[in-house]
């Protein structure tokens, strides 16, 4: 863990709170360009308080340090928060935060009810104009009611700047009929994953997944993951 905060420490602006000689409180950001706008992103080990729930503390901290994610340019704020921590999650929400996605953790055992009429083969060079068709379906999905994630660019432009370096090797597409109907990519947990995810060699993380409409619940994505974990 303490590699981790040493390197996260150096990545961006942070704050920490001291009464008394005494550390209260810590922020640690890492300014990053997902797929949306320029974002302040504070990871799940990035973010303490020595009393739960001190609000108080955690608004201060806030206050500093928004500041200068406004100054880096920062359109976004995310804090990733464990599930449990359910003062955390109190606090950053009083602030005006509100639960965008979770991630979450399971064994590496096939899923039981895939669908058996898909076609599930790995991605290649020739597969880019199909992820980016799925892509782009995911993108018009993001923005639309109730999630309604802003992009900065058409679902199209979005999609193919996404996939022009994306990881198609560690890609899977499923096709029914010669139509493909979804993608998931599944590769090593990189630097910013969870910290509950990277507790070994072993682990696997879903770096993206989509499944089209008039195809989902029938056990598309449950053959793409059993796919995957046959890596």
């Amino acid at each position: 863990m303490l590699p981790r905060l040493e390197d996260l420490a150096g990545s961006g602006p942070g704050v920490a709170a001291l009464a008394g000689g005494r550390l209260t409180g810590f922020l640690l950001s890492r300014i990053v360009v997902p797929r949306v706008e320029r974002m302040a992103w504070v990871p799940d080990c990035g973010h303490g308080l020595a009393r739960p729930g001190d609000g108080v503390t955690c608004r201060r901290m806030y206050a500093d340090i928004s500041r200068r994610w406004a100054a880096e340019g920062c359109c976004a704020q995310a804090v990733s928060i464990q599930a449990y921590d359910r003062d955390a999650v109190e606090a950053w929400f009083s602030l005006g935060f509100g639960l965008t996605w979770v991630d979450a953790l399971r064994d590496l055992e096939p899923a039981a009810g895939e669908d058996e009429g898909v076609e599930i083969r790995r991605a290649g060079p020739d597969d880019i104009d199909v992820l980016v068709h799925l892509e782009a379906e995911l993108v018009r999905h993001l923005t639309s009611a109730p999630i309604s994630l802003v992009y900065p660019e058409d679902p199209e432009t979005h999609a193919r700047r996404s996939w022009a370096d994306g990881p198609v090797d560690t890609t899977w597409i499923a096709f029914r009929d010669d139509r493909a109907v979804g993608y998931l990519t599944a590769e090593r947990p990189g630097a910013d994953a969870p910290v509950m995810a990277r507790t070994g060699q072993s682990t696997a993380s879903v770096g993206g997944a989509y499944v089209v409409e008039d195809a989902r619940n029938r056990g598309v994505g449950t053959a793409l993951l059993n796919r995957s974990l046959e890596k």
